[in-house]
């Protein structure tokens, strides 16, 4: 169904440019500790993975009168972004992990996923909420919402799958795009279940 944008759209859309910036800058406090939390391309079912783009930034560095990026500042924690092709299956996928300082925050970022999207997004077209009607049940993760919306990249629609959830303290999305058919909400909830495994070894290591 279409969506509204919000009033301030232009306003949180320079923000959030703005943020990516400065996030992009300084020291990146327990890099190694998130790269440890994210999938690599080996470990990801079917053969063929690769990733083709990564970038760390220091999580909350913008919007500091925000309380979860407040404590999150004050913790320290960098977000990674990774982006996944398979040119032998036609697909790709973006996705991010952001620790943050306890679970009540990640799983607040969860809730609000969408409307953050949706000031994040300049060319979004529609958004439609599957959660609702799907169910959605990854494996050790706290709170889990799905989200399926159209962008248009060059003047062609594209579609997205996008899963947002939280494993304790730790947020993260995973999102599956596509200009066909060759994604399907199967085949991202498997992919979201194998990075929230992955958190949750690691956070029990630690």
């Amino acid at each position: 169904m279409p969506v509204d944008r919000p009033n301030n759209f232009v306003v949180n859309r320079f923000s959030a440019f703005f943020e990516l910036q400065l996030g992009r800058l300084g020291k990146k406090p327990n890099k190694e500790f998130t790269l440890r939390l994210i999938l690599n391309s080996f470990e990801i079912s079917g053969s063929g993975w690769k990733i083709s783009n990564e970038r760390t930034l220091r999580t909350a560095a913008f919007r500091r009168d925000d309380p979860i990026n407040h404590r999150t500042l004050e913790m320290g924690s960098t977000t990674v972004q990774r982006k996944f092709r398979n040119k032998g299956l036609g697909r790709g996928f973006f996705l991010q992990i952001s620790p943050l300082s306890n679970s009540e925050d990640a799983a607040s970022r969860v809730e609000d996923f969408e409307q953050r999207l949706l000031e994040r997004l300049a060319n979004i077209l529609s958004s439609e909420k599957y959660g609702e009607s799907l169910s959605i049940d990854l494996p050790r993760a706290n709170r889990v919402k799905g989200v399926k919306y159209k962008v248009v990249i060059n003047g062609k629609e594209r579609n997205d799958l996008a899963i947002a959830f939280n494993v304790e303290n730790v947020f993260s999305v995973i999102v599956c795009s596509f200009f066909e058919e060759s994604w399907n909400i199967h085949d991202a909830i498997q992919l979201a279940s194998e990075q929230a495994i992955k958190i949750w070894d690691n956070l029990e290591i630690a």
